[in-house]
């Protein structure tokens, strides 16, 4: 038995377990952020894609007025370059799947099929639509649906949207976020998406520390966040240095 756990699960999964109260939702309902497989397109000319990533909506549009696209969970693309060049690859992020529960297997399955699906269906958009892309091909998607929010734990402290969009200052900082409110939201109103924080926010160590439960600690995207903080806090970035500061504050226990 640890002297102290860290629970890194993702959808705070020990912490549940172990009687760790919780939220889900966005506290008006129990709604989270959509499901994305994102996937990869080789043999596509970076130079002439990479400028026209934001007319993407429109070419969605314009190939759905002409019947040439049926897809629905498909809008607005980011698009990283892995390779550059005339023979480059990409990978995009632009398939988002609503209403459904990260924490229950069939939605999971669910939104993998069908992600993987219009990925399959958008192939054929981007050859036809996009410039660049008139001979690419699906290189791959990824292993695995991505989650982007389920439980929320109820720490010593919940960090707020509005202190993290204020760049609010902790004692116990342990880390410290920057990005924009992202928020995919299931029906298109995301709470404060794309709003950016004028300055960096600290994230207290009391958002780790779950309530009701003693050598318990949370890190990563189920932290003590609301539901519009959480759209910062849940990134990679931040969440590899909460998880450092999860490590360290284990090893001084």
């Amino acid at each position: 038995r640890a002297k102290v756990v860290i629970d890194c699960t993702g959808d705070g999964d020990v912490a549940a377990w172990s009687g760790a109260h919780f939220e889900i939702g966005r506290g008006r309902d129990d709604e989270t952020q959509t499901h994305t497989l994102v996937f990869l397109l080789a043999n596509v000319d970076t130079a002439r894609l990479l400028p026209t990533v934001r007319d993407i909506p429109e070419m969605i549009r314009k190939a759905r007025s002409e019947g040439k696209y049926k897809a629905t969970f498909a809008g607005g693309a980011a698009i990283q370059p892995i390779v550059t060049g005339t023979h480059g690859a990409v990978n995009v992020n632009m398939i988002n799947v609503p209403e459904v529960d990260g924490l229950k297997v069939e939605d999971l399955t669910y939104s993998h099929v069908e992600a993987l699906r219009e990925a399959l269906d958008l192939v054929p958009f981007f050859r036809e639509y996009v410039p660049g892309c008139e001979e690419c091909y699906l290189a791959g998607t990824a292993e695995f649906i991505g989650v982007r929010e389920s439980r929320r734990i109820i720490g010593e402290y919940t960090l707020t949207g509005e202190e993290a969009l204020s760049g609010a200052v902790f004692p116990d900082a342990i880390a410290r976020g920057f990005y924009p409110i992202d928020i995919h939201s299931p029906d298109g109103t995301g709470d404060a998406s794309g709003a950016r924080p004028g300055k960096p926010y600290d994230i207290p160590y009391g958002c780790l520390v779950p309530l009701q439960v003693e050598n318990l600690l949370v890190a990563g995207r189920p932290i003590s966040v609301d539901h519009v903080a959480h759209g910062s806090v849940r990134v990679m970035g931040t969440t590899m240095s909460l998880g450092e500061a999860a490590g360290c504050a284990a090893a001084l226990c």
